[in-house]
């Protein structure tokens, strides 16, 4: 009971707490060397169970029904183009390959070599880009943005996200100075972008997963073929967060509102309690 009472207390302390510990625990014996390379599927674990104990605990089954209809729940997405920004990383690849052919620079890289590769790819992507989003979009971004702007709690989620992935550079990134600015910024770029998404969808976790398998299935393919097909789809995801950025502006980085926890309207619903609230109503 005490320990309950302190999940409770500071749920998103204990979300953190555990989203690290089994994601960390599970890096351990990869940074070690001692499983093969595949065990770094079980890493994208740690938050989806934190977002899943933690809400258990402290919101019991109501709180778990929401957070699926969540991620089932397509009358959250207020329009088909919002799909269109979920799955805007594969038009990115597209633009990407298309350049780096017109330059002649396409070359598969030697690591890519074989069969084995593509269901690597398939299953990090989903995996990571569905688990992480259960915790960092699902559980995390909808409490820390109690009481802050979308711009503030993206900074705070962009921080925690980025220290959970420490132990990935000892085994799994390049830790070389430039490539660690550039995948922060990247990160960063990421993270707006999925607040963004995340509340101009009601909270949608389906969307929010849909850019972060697309995004990852892009990148990682990209870098298989050419750094100018990297640069494009990088280049895609930062634009396309400057854009949404100035258009929802820093408070909500969305016209519909924030998605804070214990909500439950879907977009469509916002625009209306809105106006309703401009207007003092």
């Amino acid at each position: 009971m005490r320990l309950l009472t302190a999940i409770r207390r500071h749920p998103v302390g204990w979300y953190v707490v555990v989203a690290f510990a089994v994601s960390w625990l599970a890096a351990a014996p990869l940074v070690l060397d001692a499983v093969p390379p595949g065990f770094h599927l079980a890493v994208a674990l740690g938050p989806a169970v934190a977002a899943v104990a933690v809400t258990a605990a402290v919101d019991g089954r109501r709180g778990l029904v929401m957070l699926w209809r969540r991620v089932r729940d397509l009358r959250r997405v207020p329009s088909w183009r919002w799909w269109l920004v979920a799955v805007s990383p594969l038009a990115f690849f597209v633009a990407g390959v298309a350049v780096a052919a017109a330059l002649g620079t396409i070359s598969v890289d030697d690591s890519f070599d074989g069969m084995g590769w593509p269901l690597g790819l398939v299953g990090a992507s989903v995996a990571f880009g569905v688990l992480e989003e259960l915790g960092w979009r699902g559980f995390l971004l909808p409490r820390v943005q109690v009481g802050r702007t979308a711009s503030r709690a993206a900074l705070v989620v962009w921080l925690l996200w980025g220290a959970w992935h420490l132990p990935m550079f000892a085994y799994h990134f390049d830790v070389d100075p430039m490539s660690v600015v550039g995948w922060s910024v990247g990160l960063y770029f990421g993270t707006v972008l999925l607040t963004s998404l995340h509340n101009s969808t009601g909270g949608s976790l389906l969307a929010v997963m849909a850019f972060h398998v697309t995004f990852n299935l892009a990148s990682i393919s990209a870098a298989a073929l050419s750094s100018v097909a990297t640069t494009v789809v990088s280049l895609g995801v930062v634009v396309l967060t400057i854009g949404l950025a100035r258009w929802g502006g820093p408070a909500d980085l969305s016209r519909y509102g924030r998605f804070e926890s214990g909500d439950d309207t879907t977009a469509l619903e916002r625009p209306t309690a809105r106006r309703s609230h401009a207007r003092g109503g």
